[in-house]
């Protein structure tokens, strides 16, 4: 005789469609935090690419796009006629707004200011995203903050500022300028024994390709690279051609320093070695215990020595060099630190395929 089966009854129905229920909820709710994540995450990685097309913009025009440049949708070398195209749609905020985002918030908001020597973008995110906590922010030349319009006004030796990385940098006031307190550590780590490359990448040397070494002590740039200039820059001769591109140094050139600050002319290292008077190497390199100085400036110069043309890193412990914008021949005049000397020495003997340490100036 065949047994009938025992079907369910009304009650265990019930807790088998709760518990669908349940699983169906969680399933939904840890699908909305994974979107409201993923769009998070799509708008820090916007910014961060509008920040990179707003800086090339830049670099070419001396200026920051206007509003009517921005709400084009395109940003390009010029409204009109345009040969270069930095971005070309300009993303817009995903929706809906996250967390305690309003969709006001949310809008991607652009600014010039400064006469175009600044911007400011307005955009909200719901959750942290790496470094970038949640709620209403601004970019700026300075990287993602929040409410901009509060900051305090940038003091010389006080304030702090930021590169394209968002590494932050100590500053430093002397006489009537500004300098970064550190040496530049800006860019991706490409290997020490090739040159760096002409791409929309800043690239950097580090120690024999030892990356923690690049944090304290700063990369090591091609002249072209650190100017971001054409790699073929690196060969031309300025005494024969003056009026070439790669020589034209009427203007502060920004390179890879923050918006707002541009690598030293010779001028201004002669500026800030008459303000030191005698002894300034000693006044500019760090404290005892790490060389011969005795830091009374504050600019903290490191003995990290610097890249031969060669690969290799010779003067670790020696010397310290720096770049200066200013072309001299098919040679650049630089300034630098040794340890055996109190002066601050430039000369016009370096070979542009170098690399060598950048301190920026404020503009």
């Amino acid at each position: 005789m065949i047994k009938s089966r025992r079907a369910f009854t009304l009650i265990e129905l019930l807790v088998v469609i709760a518990i669908i229920g349940v699983l169906a909820t969680i399933s939904v709710i840890a699908l909305s935090n994974a979107r409201a994540k993923s769009r998070d995450a799509k708008r820090v990685g916007n910014m961060k690419q509008i920040q990179t097309a707003l800086e090339l913009f830049y670099n070419d025009n001396a200026r920051y796009p206007t509003l009517e440049e921005w709400s084009s949708g395109t940003l390009l070398s010029t409204s009109s006629n345009a040969t270069t195209t930095y971005m070309k749609i300009i993303p817009t905020a995903p929706t809906p707004a996250d967390g305690d985002c309003s969709e006001s918030e949310n809008a991607l908001d652009y600014i010039q200011t400064e006469d175009g020597a600044s911007y400011s973008i307005s955009f909200c995110v719901g959750n942290t995203v790496g470094i970038v906590s949640s709620g209403a922010k601004d970019l700026t030349p300075a990287g993602i903050v929040s409410d901009s319009g509060n900051l305090p006004p940038f003091v010389c030796g006080s304030s702090t500022i930021a590169d394209a990385d968002n590494n932050i940098y100590n500053t430093v006031e002397i006489g009537d300028q500004c300098w970064t307190a550190e040496n530049l550590k800006v860019g991706s780590m490409v290997g020490y024994t090739g040159d760096q490359s002409n791409n929309s990448v800043i690239e950097k040397y580090c120690f024999y390709d030892d990356a923690p070494s690049c944090v304290t002590s700063g990369g090591f740039y091609q002249w072209a690279e650190a100017l971001q200039l054409p790699f073929a820059c690196n060969a031309v001769d300025c005494s024969s051609a003056p009026g070439d591109p790669c020589c034209a140094f009427e203007v502060p050139r920004q390179g890879i320093c923050p918006s707002g600050w541009h690598i030293p002319s010779d001028a201004e290292r002669l500026e800030l070695n008459t303000y030191l008077g005698t002894t300034v190497g000693t006044k500019l390199k760090a404290a005892p215990g790490i060389w011969d100085g005795d830091n009374a400036s504050g600019f903290n110069a490191l003995p990290v020595g610097y890249r031969a043309t060669w690969g290799g890193f010779p003067s670790q412990g020696i010397e310290t060099r720096f770049w200066s914008s200013s072309a001299t021949g098919s040679s650049v005049w630089t300034f630098y630190l040794n340890s055996s000397q109190s002066d601050l020495n430039h000369g016009n003997y370096e070979d542009r395929l170098s690399g060598i340490s950048v301190r920026c100036i404020k503009d």
